[in-house]
């Protein structure tokens, strides 16, 4: 007997693989004696269907819509034959059934199709990609190629199980019910008219804007299918909204702090899905997870995270999230391995080293021993003279059987040992030292450059500090140990704030700028990668100070921009352009102010020097288009001064002009200038006036009345303006000729 449940649960998860995977291509479903039916799925969309019948899904859902009349429906099949297409093709053709109806029939067919496999015995199950354009060989619809139609996967699972009445089936795979929707003004009418729409108020009672739509669901008290379509209805007539993925996981760090931990899951891993890939989501996920002891899902988002932290270059905290995976179960292979790479990937040649070893000795423990040998062979290259991991290197290699390699490791072994004596036992001797309250100078320089040998970088940074950080009494005086100090810090550790300001100084004073400048963009390139704002600003004036060019310039305003400070941003970029101005560099200069004009359209001062630009590049028509919207920027902020000024510089008895200047005067009225405001007005009707412009000539006039009701000039060109608006009367016949 066929086992609808178990089809369900098999078809849902290749549905669901599709709908989040946005696959192209056809599922192929194969029934045990009921044939075969292919699915064709654009970007996880079901998109048509080869039904395996005579009728194509096109025909079957024209034919079924009950809008087709038996006439129309013979017309077509004439139609059909005579052009040898499909006959769903001919009823789309004849154009009775409208869209919105052929698009409704259309889907509710393609979700019949899919339902239908759900009563099959499955033989098979198999979803072949391809492109979005090309379908399989056999494939027999035309539905795709005449019309436009998209299901999603969500919506036949909700279909499919609403017909076996499995709403666990739902839960366990529909994702729109961890989302979190909020009512719309637009709702506030089911409020009112209760009585009349009282499922849709049972709905909307419930919302809240923190629960998720399963629990509206649970709490509405109504049948969860006919629940989730009218929330589906809601959302499609705008009642109802989704909170975005920012507010999901604000909402996620409340219930964090009530202690609501499987909610807060549920909004993280919600929110996640939807997009968002701010805030460490996925770290969230994992340690809320965590908390609730669920480890083996904790690992998962533990690793996923760590990757995304990977691709960021935050390798301490990629390396964070794969400890505590491994702490959380030691024999998770995937994260002991993954750490590994990330301490290698890292040069963290001492911690990759412990890393390998305990892996290699669990590997070993499983019956592995040939892959603990080739972890360790593959940290080697980074710790060539380790002892232990040359010590169990050998033994690893005697477990395998690999005799040669071990004598090979075994001779290897011996002459890093001999090697390194004077080394450990220097190191052995000056650390004991230290320890007996010997911290002089010497002792420590003595220890940095041991530790440097031993490729102990952290050491050798502790010792180095604890120079530079002695008391005023006790500190290093002689600059040429202390420039060593400095280069030593800022070769071990690049973006050391204090030794590469010394070292910028240093080279500064003593005339060898081009050292200073070298200095000084190494620090910026490490400060860009360690997100030190403030310091990467400082430094590209100090940069500037030394060596000033339009790059560096460029770099100060991008730092300012970058933290915030737009304003300082947008003057570094106008003196930017004064300079490449002055350089006659027109592009970098147009460069820089259009930059600024990105963010700041209406900045006046940018514009200014934009007409300057366009002066300089002597582009008179820009020039004057930058000129006339300076004035009405000038009109408009009540700056009357700027504007007259501008409106000076507009193309004299141009139709510009005549607007500005008219503005201009209307201004100049408001601000109680009342012989300005008149001259002004006089200038612009003239202008206009021999624009032919009557209409705007007619209005500069009465608003020259507005000022001065007799002015005679005004007067004088109103009459002018109505002789010229009057018609002129037909010339008078000639005179009839003389009898």
């Amino acid at each position: 007997m066929p086992q609808p449940e178990k089809n369900f649960e098999t078809i849902a998860d290749h549905l669901l693989a599709i709908g989040r995977q946005k696959s192209t291509g056809t599922l192929r479903i194969c029934g045990m004696g009921t044939g075969q039916r292919s699915f064709l799925f654009l970007q996880g969309c079901l998109s048509d269907v080869d039904t395996g019948r005579e009728d194509s899904v096109l025909e079957a859902a024209l034919t079924r819509s009950g809008h087709l009349t038996e006439k129309d429906l013979k017309r077509a099949q004439r139609n059909a034959l005579k052009a040898n297409q499909p006959l769903g093709t001919a009823i789309l053709e004849l154009g009775v059934i409208d869209e919105g109806m052929v698009s409704s029939s259309i889907r509710a067919q393609l979700l019949e199709e899919l339902c239908e496999v759900l009563g099959w015995e499955l033989e098979s199950i198999e979803l072949f990609e391809h492109g979005p354009d090309e379908r399989l060989d056999d494939f027999q619809s035309e539905l795709a190629d005449l019309f436009e139609v998209s299901v999603e996967t969500e919506e036949i699972l909700l279909e499919a199980a609403s017909r076996i009445g499995r709403w666990d089936l739902v839960l366990s795979t529909c994702r729109m019910l961890g989302d979190v929707v909020y009512a719309t003004p637009n709702s506030f009418r089911y409020f009112r008219e209760q009585e009349t729409y009282p499922e849709e108020h049972a709905i909307l009672s419930k919302v809240d804007g923190t629960k998720d739509v399963a629990e509206v669901i649970a709490e509405s008290g109504l049948d969860p299918f006919q629940a989730i379509l009218l929330l589906r209805n809601l959302q499609s007539q705008g009642d109802l909204e989704l909170i975005n993925p920012v507010q999901m996981f604000q909402l996620g760090m409340e219930c964090l702090a009530q202690q609501q931990l499987e909610k807060a899951i549920k909004l993280f891993q919600r929110a996640h899905e939807r997009g968002l890939d701010d805030f460490d989501v996925q770290l969230k996920l994992a340690q809320t997870l965590d908390s609730l002891g669920r480890a083996p899902e904790a690992i998962q988002r533990y690793l996923e995270f760590a990757e995304k932290c990977v691709s960021q270059q935050r390798v301490d905290d990629a390396i964070r999230c794969l400890r505590r995976a491994v702490k959380l179960d030691p024999s998770c292979f995937e994260a002991q391995n993954r750490l590994l790479d990330v301490l290698l990937e890292a040069n963290r040649g001492q911690e990759a080293v412990e890393q390998a070893l305990v892996l290699a000795a669990k590997k070993a423990d499983q019956g592995d021993p040939r892959f603990g040998l080739d972890i360790l062979r593959r940290t080697r290259e980074q710790s060539p003279r380790d002892q232990r991991l040359q010590q169990k290197l050998i033994e690893l290699a005697e477990a395998c059987g690999d005799h040669q390699t071990a004598r090979a490791e075994r001779e290897a072994l011996a002459r890093n040992i001999d090697e390194r004596k004077d080394v450990e036992l220097a190191l052995e001797t000056y650390q004991k030292m230290f320890c007996d309250g010997n911290d002089s100078i010497e002792v420590r320089l003595k220890l940095v450059q041991l530790h440097r040998q031993r490729g102990n970088t952290q050491k050798a940074l502790e010792h180095l500090n604890a120079i530079l950080g002695l008391p005023e009494k006790r500190r290093v005086k002689e600059e040429s140990i202390l420039l060593g100090l400095h280069e030593t810090v800022r070769e071990l550790k690049p973006s050391d704030i204090r030794s590469n300001r010394w070292l910028a100084d240093y080279y500064s004073r003593k005339g060898e700028k081009e050292k200073a400048a070298a200095v000084l963009k190494a620090w910026i390139g490490h400060l860009g990668c360690d997100g030190e704002a403030t310091e990467t600003i400082h430094a590209h004036e100090l940069l500037i100070g030394i060596s000033d060019s339009t790059e560096h310039r460029w770099g100060l305003a991008r730092a300012l921009e970058k933290q915030g400070r737009l304003p300082e941003s947008r003057r570094e970029l106008r003196s930017l352009a004064n300079l490449c101005l002055r350089k006659k560099e027109l592009d970098q200069a147009a460069r820089a102010l259009e930059h600024i004009l990105r963010t700041a359209p209406l900045d006046v001062e940018t514009r200014k020097m934009q007409a300057e630009l366009y002066e300089a590049r002597e582009d008179r028509e820009t020039a004057n288009r930058r000129n006339e919207e300076i004035a009405l920027l000038s009109i408009f902020t009540g700056n009357v001064l700027e504007a007259e000024q501008f409106c000076r510089r507009l193309e004299e008895g141009s139709l510009e002009l005549a607007d500005a200047v008219r503005r201009l005067g209307r201004l100049c009225f408001e601000m109680g200038d009342r012989q300005k405001a008149v001259e002004q007005l006089i200038k612009a009707a003239k202008l206009h006036l021999s624009h032919r412009n009557y209409g705007w000539c007619e209005a500069a006039i009465e608003q020259l009345f507005l000022v001065e009701p007799s002015h005679p000039e005004g007067k004088a060109l109103q009459a002018e303006l109505k002789s010229r608006e009057a018609p002129q009367a037909p010339p008078p016949p000639p005179p009839a000729p003389v009898q």
